[in-house]
């Protein structure tokens, strides 16, 4: 505002300018927004804590749990049937043991074979019987030699001896080889070979 204006208006009008130089300026309060941060790793696991584990952790735990289960009842199954082998080799070993030690006792226990007889079993008649025959016709001597013309024990004639097939003297062989001649001379001439002691014996 001019000097001169101003002294037309007076007072008042220096007044009401000094007023609008004194009058401060109205500010505007300015909105800031401030952008929400995002939450970090710590914030999210320790979130996850709050809310507990997972459906998929879930799922995990069971499956290592059932895996568990399953190997200790492997491992258990596996000791049972290495225990159940053990027992049944010591068994078996013991059995055979035991076999062994009852055979050799048997053996032990066993008596000596009786020598062998030197005479056959006859075809005609049992062993039993040519030696009744020899004690009813020799005394039972098969080495006899009575000077009668009969020798051994089933009192053969020489004729009748060498006729079957004897060698040597008749009471100069065996017991079993003189059986063997008889035999022949039963199956030939039957008992009536030896007459008088076959019928004493009831053998005819």
């Amino acid at each position: 505002m001019s000097l001169a204006l101003a002294a037309a208006l007076g007072p008042a009008a220096a007044d009401q300018g000094s007023t609008d130089e004194a009058t401060p300026t109205a500010t505007v309060p300015v909105r800031q927004e401030v952008a929400a941060e995002a939450p970090t790793a710590p914030d999210l696991d320790r979130a996850q804590t709050e809310k507990g584990p997972s459906e998929h952790d879930k799922r995990v735990l069971v499956l290592t749990l059932v895996k568990q289960q399953q190997d200790a009842e492997a491992w258990f199954s596996a000791a049972v049937a290495h225990d159940a082998a053990e027992a049944a080799r010591q068994q078996a070993a013991e059995e055979a043991a035991a076999q062994e030690a009852a055979e050799e006792a048997a053996e032990e226990a066993a008596p000596e074979p009786a020598p062998e007889s030197d005479a056959p079993a006859p075809s005609g008649g049992g062993g039993g019987q040519w030696d009744a025959l020899a004690q009813c016709e020799s005394g039972g001597d098969w080495s006899i030699n009575t000077g009668n013309g009969y020798y051994g024990g089933l009192q053969f004639s020489l004729s009748t001896w060498q006729g079957f097939g004897g060698s040597g003297m008749p009471h100069e062989n065996s017991r079993s080889a003189q059986i063997a001649i008889a035999e022949r001379v039963l199956a030939s001439q039957g008992w009536g070979a030896w007459p008088s002691c076959s019928s004493q014996l009831g053998l005819r």
